[in-house]
């Protein structure tokens, strides 16, 4: 991962999606969503004001904004659903405005760094090509975002990387019903760094495992799609088995003719992905 950013590359890679936040509709403008509705969780204010702080003219607009916009100070995310497919919902959680736009630019900076490791998160051909070889393994995971957990990370991560991921995630889920739920997962679908953050787990304990159990150690994750050499399927299932995760055996592939990875199917090498409605 190398250095912690510092609050200039912060403000550099920052960014704004066009998704919900805790309290604008998916779709509001970005404009919009600097100056209005912003919300912020305790631990990530302080990287929010000096983030703000160092643009000028950010700082401009807020003060001069309905004489001085406020900012709330949220407990955390609230839970939404999105459509996975036609039988069921996927879970996400919708952030605080502050704390996404600073997300995405850990997640951004994360994906950069990855790429010096030959993990490119901007293209899953390499994911695909691999697959087409029976040589390696495909692996998936069920709720892989969903079973991080807090102490994984921090064991896992440089303490002044973890320090910061921790204060930017959200640490209670607002449910439907009302109540506020304390999170033992470090984050979900929804946060702006989630994606390279779990990318970079699985890579770490693959390329760990492969290692130290003296395989090849080429191997290649897009998010949850993990590909190793297919005589080191058992050693990674374990490893990932015991960090928390559950190996989707429905969807992972370490013998036989079939493989799948990143929405690929391929038997024998050949592409046989189904046609999708």
């Amino acid at each position: 991962l190398g250095e912690v950013p510092s609050v200039d590359e912060l403000a550099i890679f920052a960014d704004w999606s066009n998704g919900a936040t805790f309290r604008t509709r998916r779709g509001t403008g970005r404009g919009t969503k600097m100056v209005q509705n912003l919300t912020v969780t305790e631990p990530a204010l302080k990287w929010a004001r000096a983030v703000v702080a160092s643009d000028i003219a950010w700082k401009a607009a807020l003060t001069g904004a309905k004489r001085g916009t406020k900012v709330e100070i949220v407990r955390g995310n609230r839970f939404d659903t999105v459509p996975k497919n036609a039988k069921t919902d996927r879970p996400i959680s919708i952030e605080p405005s502050l704390n996404i736009y600073l997300q995405k630019a850990c997640g951004l900076l994360m994906k950069q760094r990855l790429k010096r490791w030959g993990v490119n998160l901007k293209s899953q051909d390499r994911n695909r090509n691999m697959a087409k070889e029976l040589k390696f393994a495909t692996i998936d995971l069920s709720s892989a975002s969903d079973t991080m957990s807090s102490q994984l990370i921090q064991q896992l991560l440089p303490l002044d990387w973890w320090l910061l991921l921790d204060d930017l995630r959200s640490h209670e889920t607002l449910l439907p019903d009302g109540v506020w739920h304390r999170n033992e997962k470090f984050s979900s679908m929804g946060n702006g760094f989630t994606f390279e953050l779990e990318s970079l787990v699985f890579f770490a304990l693959a390329s760990a495992t492969l290692e130290s159990c003296g395989f090849d150690t080429t191997c290649s994750v897009y998010g949850d799609d993990i590909i190793v050499p297919a005589e080191a399927f058992a050693e990674v299932s374990a490893t990932l088995t015991m960090a928390g995760f559950t190996i989707n055996r429905d969807k992972s592939f370490g013998e036989g003719p079939f493989r799948e990875s990143c929405g690929g199917h391929y038997y024998n090498g050949h592409d046989v992905t189904p046609f999708y409605f």
